[in-house]
């Protein structure tokens, strides 16, 4: 049931995007064009599975107090346009709903009370990999202690966004 109810919401983005999508029969012009202010919902399982696994890791499962964890900016390093406030906020309601009190996530860059510092980033998969109007992007955490600047954990998985054809603008 589940999929019928996803492959019917993906023919109806893929048919309202296309049928705006000013495709030039002139000039044959149909590029591939990202829909830049959507959040996948392929990101947002990709950050809840990658906020549990953190929560496992030994620094925050095992402290005594909830180390307070600062949250950079995401970068996105694939040259396609992202909605990167929107992605870092997804981030956000991930970690804290899967943190359970164990961790406090905090936007405030330089905060000299903060143990750690996330900084999460968005790049393309080598090669390009696109499905059926899907680009799958790579997604990554990185957690620095800020006494040391040490390293202490890392993940990444991929993550899918759907793509649209139209004029590329």
């Amino acid at each position: 049931m589940r999929i019928k109810i996803w492959l019917l919401t993906l023919a109806g983005l893929l048919i309202i995007g296309c049928s705006g999508s000013g495709y030039d029969y002139k000039t044959g012009v149909n590029e591939r064009v990202s829909i830049p202010n959507e959040v996948s919902r392929g990101f947002i399982n990709t950050a809840e599975r990658m906020a549990s696994h953190l929560m496992t890791h030994y620094a925050i499962a095992n402290a005594n107090t909830a180390p307070i964890i600062i949250v950079n900016a995401v970068n996105n390093q694939t040259g396609k346009p992202f909605d990167i406030k929107a992605y870092k906020e997804k981030l956000l309601n991930a970690l804290n709903s899967k943190s359970g009190g164990k961790a406090k996530f905090i936007e405030s860059e330089g905060l000299e009370t903060a143990d750690f510092s996330l900084t999460p980033v968005i790049s393309n998969l080598v090669p390009d990999k696109i499905e059926d109007n899907l680009r799958y992007y790579n997604f990554s955490l990185k957690l620095v202690t800020i006494l040391t600047g040490n390293a202490v954990w890392g993940d990444q998985q991929e993550f899918s966004r759907i793509e649209i054809r139209g004029n590329a603008r």
